[in-house]
């Protein structure tokens, strides 16, 4: 979510967007080498109380809508109230024409929280989203297929598998 927001300047046309999540964020483009930093240093409080440090760092090779485009998010001491935060989480836009709906293949590989108590859960994932666009955007649905595995803070082993689409869509 952090990252999407950092990014969201570049699929808003080059308008400046500032989400309360990024309130006492640096952010900073890279152009040249198509990255985007979001530095919250040694710590600052967001909207919500919620305490934020380090750095999240996407790489990224065109907008998201384009076939074969990529985002690459990786963490640099990045912590959530003191809930350091590991991993690298990559986005891929697997369309094979601009035509297609667009369909994104989302990984999460080495995620890890680590706790104060010294407890962590761990976390890899594969989802595949593909995105039903209406002519109402209010409209729009998202089906989601995907596994993931991990454990939790007590190390107890799961691995899920999603085995029936999952569809998301407005009810409003």
């Amino acid at each position: 979510f952090i990252s999407e927001a950092g990014l969201a300047s570049l699929e808003e046309g080059g308008r400046v967007y500032r989400d309360t999540v990024l309130s006492c964020a640096e952010v900073t483009h890279d152009q040249e080498n198509k990255t985007v930093t979001i530095d919250y240093g040694d710590g600052c409080v967001i909207r919500g109380g919620r305490l934020l440090s380090g750095k999240i760092i996407i790489v990224y090779s065109d907008r998201k809508l384009i076939p074969g485009a990529f985002r690459v998010a990786t963490f640099e001491n990045f912590s959530i109230d003191e809930v350091q935060v590991e991993g690298t989480r990559t986005w891929s836009n697997i369309s094979t024409s601009i035509e297609d709906n667009p369909t994104f293949n989302v990984t999460l590989e080495g995620g890890k929280l680590s706790f104060p108590d010294e407890t962590s859960a761990t976390r890899d994932a594969d989802h595949t989203k593909e995105w039903f666009r209406a002519e109402n955007p209010l409209s729009d649905e998202f089906h989601v297929d995907g596994s993931a595995e991990g454990s939790t803070r007590e190390d107890i082993r799961y691995e899920v598998e999603i085995l029936e689409t999952l569809v998301y869509k407005r009810v409003c």
